[in-house]
């Protein structure tokens, strides 16, 4: 580090972000430092850049996605900047201020050869787990390193398998990396990773993973709790977990390596979900008191979207509608991203209920339209 006034400057590997973090730790602790900002800087993208990381591995010409993919042979050009601010937790909930995610632990790690080592990575990630005292099973997303360079990347596979063990019935556990979505940063990779794990806690998304089309070795990954989300989805939690922890594994190619844990910050006041606003789906509940009403009600709903009623409009009249029938037999749902999908969905609806009323059986679609002709709810029981 060197040190000039009031900034560091720190050695140009992507672990660097971390070995930041873990100073800016050490300055907060003082309580003489109030917040710290930590950021990274890459123009990893000029020819003089390109060529000279080409000597550590090809560039991509396969697929831009995450680079464990069958169809990705090297890494992505990519650069950029980024920075967080850093403050005690309990600072910021004294001053009411947004809190994207809480640093539950921080380990770094040097191999002892200083070349790119799976035991010395599961290691660093067996070190923050137990510095969080936080199970693995726990962690429901891991940001990888998955730069694309072959050497990185099946090290960085058989360490994080060798520190995330199979669970119950497994595939608990996201993965995903910013480099599928931007290319690698380098130098501002780690800062990118940090920025977007932290997003997805706070707006409660498994960030999803472009065009991936499944792993290059599938008998490595046989009995791992790993699966790639193929698009962004709702986060939600088992009934017995307080919060969501992500995980972050960085690689330098100094031989460090760093494994950062963060969660959600469940004490700050509830916040609006900008992933579930901005999803294409939009949900028409619709109450009735028998197949004729429920059938009415649908012709009328389709009415009104063939008129040319903005969509989510709609669906906001008709869940205020919804609201004022509580006391209805049943309920209908209805799904779609767009008028056309909706109006199909409608069209298959009119059979289907009657259908479900005749055979006594459910009836739902692939995008998600549902109805029962034997809710529970009215008998006190409990309905998923």
């Amino acid at each position: 580090w060197n040190f000039s006034g009031p900034s560091f400057t720190i050695s140009a590997v992507e672990t660097a972000t971390f070995k930041a973090l873990e100073l800016a730790e050490m300055l907060l602790a003082t309580e003489e430092v109030t917040a710290v900002v930590v950021g990274a800087v890459d123009l990893a993208g000029g020819v003089e850049n390109v060529l000279l990381r080409s000597q550590f591995g090809k560039i991509n010409t396969g697929v831009n996605t995450l680079s464990f993919d069958q169809n990705a042979n090297g890494w992505n050009v990519g650069e950029g900047a980024g920075a967080v601010v850093l403050q005690r937790q309990d600072t910021a909930l004294k001053n009411k201020q947004r809190i994207y995610a809480v640093v539950e632990a921080l380990s770094i790690g040097q191999s002892p050869s200083m070349a790119i080592d799976s035991r010395t990575i599961s290691d660093v990630c067996k070190k923050a787990f137990t510095q969080a005292g936080i199970k693995p099973e726990e962690i429901n997303y891991l940001e990888v390193s998955g730069s694309g360079i072959p050497q990185e990347d099946t090290a960085e596979i058989e360490g994080i398998l060798a520190a995330y063990p199979y669970v119950g019935n497994g595939l608990h556990c996201a993965l995903g990396s910013i480099k599928a979505n931007i290319g690698h940063t380098f130098v501002a990779s780690g800062i990118a990773s940090l920025i977007k794990t932290a997003l997805s806690l706070y707006y409660k998304y498994i960030p999803g993973t472009p065009k991936w089309s499944g792993v290059k070795t599938p008998q490595m990954w046989e009995g791992s709790p790993f699966y790639v989300a193929t698009e962004s989805r709702p986060w939600f939690l088992q009934k017995e977990v307080k919060c969501r922890i992500s995980a972050i594994n960085s690689i330098g190619c100094d031989g460090s390596f760093a494994h950062i844990l963060l969660s959600e910050e469940i004490q700050q006041e509830p916040r609006p979900s900008k992933y579930l606003e901005s999803r294409p789906y939009h949900l028409f509940p619709i109450s009735g008191d028998s197949e004729t009403s429920l059938i009415t009600a649908l012709n009328n709903l389709e009415k009104t979207l063939e008129n040319g009623e903005c969509l989510s409009k709609v669906a906001s009249e008709t869940f205020s509608g919804f609201q004022k029938q509580s006391s209805a037999n049943y309920t209908l749902s209805i799904t779609g991203r767009n008028q056309k999908e909706v109006l199909k969905e409608i069209n298959s609806a009119k059979k289907g209920i009657t259908d479900a009323f005749i055979n006594k059986k459910d009836w739902a679609t692939p995008i998600g339209s549902y109805f029962t002709p034997k809710p529970l709810g009215k008998n006190g029981e409990v309905a998923f």
